[in-house]
């Protein structure tokens, strides 16, 4: 049995989205007509994450979801529930779209009997290669409880590095933005006023002041590009 997403009608005509298990899309299709859908599109998540061409849950999972995913997926490990199991509960636990369907196809495989590092493997975009790595080894030591609890750990971290990053540039960033403005006024209404007195002077100029001169008039004449 494999996840699909699909993509239909309603009798009135309004669109809906969202995502089945099935074994082919000619069986997912039958069963939105039970439902009273009219299906425009159904391809299996595989596919789509494989392609690229996800439209529906194009948004990337971010660091924390990934994190608070993996905390609650060691937990219920750890609790002594089957991994199928587990993935339910999560999958009913998850708020995100494009995450609920990544879970819903990992569950979809532990199911056809996939091992859960096979299964992440399959989601590149979701799960980086040391992260289903690191599961391979906790499946193989019979210690996946513990492994998943680690990786809960870092990605955490990773995600508190990554803020603190974000938070330490935003001085810079305002700063340099700040310095950027000053220099293009100065070019654009200071510099041209004392060109007019070096004018009337009629005394030759430095290289640098006349260097100067060129990049105001530049501003001034195509600073809009």
């Amino acid at each position: 049995m494999a996840t699909f997403e699909y993509f239909a009608l309603d009798d009135d005509g309004r669109s809906c989205k969202g995502i089945l298990n099935g074994d082919s899309p000619r069986q997912i299709r039958s069963k939105l007509r039970d439902l009273g859908l009219n299906p425009l599109q159904v391809q299996a998540l595989d596919e789509l994450e494989r392609t690229g061409r996800n439209h529906f849950f194009q948004s990337k999972v971010s660091v924390a979801s990934l994190a608070l995913m993996t905390r609650q997926l060691a937990t219920l490990v750890r609790a002594g529930i089957p991994l199928e199991e587990a993935l339910r509960v999560l999958g009913e636990q998850v708020r995100q779209p494009r995450l609920k369907s990544v879970v819903a196809g990992l569950r979809s495989h532990i199911s056809e009997g996939a091992s859960l590092a096979d299964s992440l493997s399959r989601y590149p975009s979701v799960f980086p290669d040391y992260y289903w790595t690191m599961v391979q080894a906790g499946e193989a030591s019979g210690r996946l409880d513990e492994i998943l609890e680690s990786l809960a750990d870092y990605t955490e971290q990773l995600q508190f590095i990554r803020q603190k990053i974000a938070v330490a540039m935003i001085y810079p960033v305002i700063l340099t933005i700040v310095a950027m403005t000053v220099v293009i006024a100065l070019l654009t209404y200071v510099v041209p006023e004392v060109v007019r007195v070096f004018d009337q002077s009629r005394q030759t100029l430095p290289m640098l002041t006349r260097w100067l001169i060129i990049c105001s008039d530049t501003i001034r004449s195509y600073g809009w590009i």
